[in-house]
């Protein structure tokens, strides 16, 4: 199977099945193919006869998240394929198995900084300094009353992109801003993200990743982000379902090419490739730094006074 035949084989098979995580599935697959074939082999079969246990072998040097996105992914292609029952069972229970091994570590060291995140880390006072350029740098293109000249764009697009990534005012989000579109409303068939006017004030509407859960979240832009995206789409003479930021050749961003170009713009500035994830982790962190000490002291004040946090937290922290 291709790609395009691939997602339509799966979409037929899974009632709430979507284009993005059916594209992220299919490019798992390819992967764990390659391992299996040990070649460049770009299509899969229609049947899952060639995924065999010790196949899971070849994912023993992958960290527990990546292996456990592997093995959910293999068990999606085992169910639309029609495995034995068996089989799903026993690719289930491993996955099960992994998931338990990282909810055991989140617990015991979910608040320690991996040595992978050590190395991305970047100083906050150097993230708010970044933020305060790039704010200026957007400005000063968006100020000019002329057209801007191709590099200019890619100036003041890269530059809102930090801002709506690295804003020590805002929480930053994923990479949803990759099909953001100029919308009338936040309405619409599709899931596209979509910036939108209220009167004056500007909103972003997101689906994300929790859409199932929280549906479409519709989130206020501030000043002076929400000035300078007004003049940007003035600038470009964007029109409705035009999307609002393309690479360098003028093609819309995929999610994972706009995670790419994140990244390319922090090894730039600061010769450390951090991307939209380490982005908000290193913002929680910072804002809420004391924060894991607390809940760990109200932990053991909980067992010392006979009952668990939650309870602290419900019956006996008030506010003052």
């Amino acid at each position: 199977m291709e790609k395009d035949e691939f997602i339509e084989f799966l979409c037929q098979r899974r009632p709430q099945c979507n284009a993005r995580s059916a594209k992220t599935h299919w490019y798992t697959l390819i992967k764990i193919y390659k391992l299996y074939k040990k070649s460049e082999q770009t299509k899969l079969p229609k049947t899952s006869r060639w995924v065999k246990r010790n196949l899971l072998e070849k994912f023993e040097d992958f960290t527990p998240t990546k292996k456990r996105n592997f093995i959910s992914t293999l068990v999606v292609y085992l169910r639309i394929t029609k495995a034995t029952k068996s089989k799903i069972a026993w690719f289930c229970d491993q996955m099960y198995q992994v998931v338990k091994k990282i909810r055991k570590h989140h617990r015991e060291f979910g608040n320690q900084r991996t040595e992978r995140q050590k190395r991305l880390w970047i100083a906050p006072e150097h993230l708010e300094k970044f933020y305060k350029e790039s704010v200026k740098t957007a400005q000063e293109f968006l100020n000019l009353r002329r057209k801007l000249v191709r590099y200019e764009n890619f100036e003041v697009r890269d530059s809102l992109m930090v801002i709506i990534h690295n804003n020590p005012h805002n929480p930053p989000p994923r990479n949803d801003w990759a099909t953001a579109v100029f919308s009338e409303s936040a309405e619409g068939d599709d899931e596209q993200t979509k910036v939108y006017r209220v009167k004056t004030r500007w909103f972003v509407g997101i689906y994300g990743k929790t859409k199932k859960a929280r549906g479409q979240s519709k989130i206020p832009l501030k000043a002076p982000f929400s000035t300078l995206l007004a003049k940007y789409i003035k600038k470009n003479k964007l029109k409705f379902g035009d999307r609002l930021f393309t690479n360098n050749s003028g093609n819309p961003f995929t999610a994972s090419s706009y995670g790419a170009h994140i990244r390319a713009i922090f090894k730039k500035r600061f010769g450390i490739a951090a991307g939209t994830s380490m982005l908000r982790v290193m913002y929680i962190s910072n804002k809420y730094k004391m924060l894991p000490q607390i809940l760990r002291d109200l932990e053991m004040d909980a067992k010392t006074m006979m009952h668990n946090s939650e309870t602290s937290r419900e019956h006996y922290l008030k506010h003052l």
